[in-house]
């Protein structure tokens, strides 16, 4: 299932709000993420290609199929930090810690990469770590009013949740290209993806952004860097991390859970098409999360979630990516 890929980051500054809708229920308007999953990606990237040729979303779907292009969600990053999930794992120590830390790492989502593998073994007994140096704020959740109106009726009010970032903070992304000659066109796509916007609401300004940087891993030459590509490239780990909200293939659904700890998110959105009428409700599904760690890993699949009755498929993307953890992450002091 290995295979040598070459990683690219891509580092998004926000010019506006965002709205990604929670994924915990179908009404998803009123609150906002700060982050989003690879699917949704995925999805602006298959109709920025659908507008150049109408086989455009079909030939990136048979890239992610032919294992030459893999995306991870959306991860925070604050300044140069860049942050990782924090991973699905229970401690193998037993400390006495006080009530408060424990209170405040329940708040913590993300990790410093740089201290993921002190944290890897803080958790098997090493130096804990502080957890009020770890809780790091990235922007503010807000919400708006707005109002609909349609000709004969009363104006209807209604909130929109949103997530604004604070200056020098935003989101990072990682493709995995099996060809360098895929960059350029990738990178060129995500371009154009912001200036229309990505998530939800982006035809009322929300979701713009400025791509801040578009390179391979190799090229930063700092130590994130390092850690990333080492864990990214290696084929074999004591354990993997997935950097993608994803789901396995039916026959994989047994060994990929087999010792694995996760959490379950669901997948759901929207689809506008001639002949629909307006738009209509993906078919919903439950992926693994970003951060779920399993002895095992999987392919996964783009599955169609179109509705019944329309005209064309609906990509939802649903291949990890997988963060190696090596024994020497776990042995770090």
């Amino acid at each position: 299932m290995w295979k040598a890929m070459t990683y690219y980051l891509f580092k998004l500054r926000f010019t506006s709000s965002v709205h990604f809708g929670h994924s915990l229920s179908a009404v998803s308007l009123p609150g906002s993420e700060m982050t989003f999953c690879a699917d949704r990606m995925f999805s602006a990237l298959c109709q920025a290609t659908a507008r150049r040729s109408p086989e455009g979303p079909r030939e990136l779907c048979e890239l992610v199929q032919n294992d030459q292009l893999k995306l991870s969600d959306a991860f925070p990053y604050r300044g140069e930090q860049l942050y990782l999930p924090r991973p699905c794992l229970e401690a193998k120590a037993v400390r006495d810690t006080d009530a408060a830390d424990r209170k405040v790492m329940k708040k913590v989502a993300y990790l410093p990469l740089e201290q993921y593998p002190a944290y890897l073994q803080a958790l098997s007994g090493g130096n804990p770590l502080n957890p009020k140096t770890l809780l790091v704020r990235f922007g503010e959740e807000t919400t708006t009013t707005r109002v609909a109106v349609s000709d004969g009726e009363d104006a209807l009010p209604y909130t929109v949740g949103q997530f604004r970032f604070d200056d020098g903070c935003g989101l990072y992304f990682l493709a995995g290209l099996e060809t360098e000659s895929a960059f350029a066109p990738l990178a060129e796509a995500i371009r154009q993806i912001g200036y229309g916007g990505i998530g939800g609401k982006i035809s009322s300004g929300y979701g713009g952004f400025a791509l801040l940087t578009a390179c391979p891993l190799e090229e930063l030459g700092n130590r994130q860097a390092k850690l990333l590509t080492e864990a990214l490239e290696t084929p074999q780990a004591a354990f993997w991390i997935s950097l993608t909200t994803s789901l396995p293939k039916d026959e994989e659904l047994e060994p990929a859970l087999d010792g694995a700890l996760y959490q379950i998110v669901r997948r759901g959105g929207f689809v506008q098409a001639s002949g629909l009428g307006g738009p209509h409700k993906k078919q919903a599904q439950f992926f693994l999360a970003a951060g779920s760690t399993f002895r095992h890993t999987y392919r996964g699949d783009v599955y169609n979630v179109a509705p019944k009755g329309c005209p064309h498929p609906v990509y939802r993307y649903a291949v990890p990516m997988f963060l190696g953890v090596k024994q020497s992450w776990l042995t770090m002091a």
